[in-house]
C-alpha cells in the first residue's frame, strides 16, 4: 500500500525541509493518520512519518501548536487556519498531526 499523501501549501516545504515546521493542523478527526505519509504540494512533496495525532478543539490551540508547525504565534497560526477553513472556530475539532521528515 502507498503511503497516504497529505496536501501541503508549497509555500510551506522550506519551513518543513529545515525542520522549522514539524506539524501541521487539520480541520475534524483524524486519530488514522498515524505511519507513512507524503506531503504534496504543486510539484513539490517531502516524505514522513506521523509519528502522533492529537485531536483538541480550535480554542484549545497553544502557541507550543503554532511554533511546531512553523508559526511565530498562535494569532498568525488561527489567521491561517480560518483561511483555509472559514467556519473554524471555538469548540470545533482539529488534529494535529506531528511527524518527523524520511532520512
Amino acid at each position: 500500500m502507498s503511503p497516504r499523501r497529505i496536501r501541503l501549501k508549497p509555500a510551506f516545504f522550506p519551513l518543513v525541509e529545515s525542520g522549522m515546521k514539524r506539524s501541521t493542523i487539520r480541520a475534524g478527526a483524524k486519530p488514522g493518520l498515524v505511519g507513512p505519509a507524503v506531503l504534496v504540494g504543486g510539484d513539490r512533496s517531502v516524505s514522513i512519518l506521523v509519528t502522533d495525532v492529537e485531536v483538541k478543539s480550535f480554542d484549545e490551540l497553544t502557541e507550543s501548536d503554532a511554533q511546531l508547525d512553523g508559526f511565530e504565534t498562535l494569532t498568525e497560526l488561527n489567521n491561517v487556519l480560518i483561511g483555509f477553513y472559514p467556519d473554524l472556530g471555538g469548540d470545533d475539532t482539529v488534529s494535529i498531526l506531528h511527524f518527523n521528515t524520511a532520512a
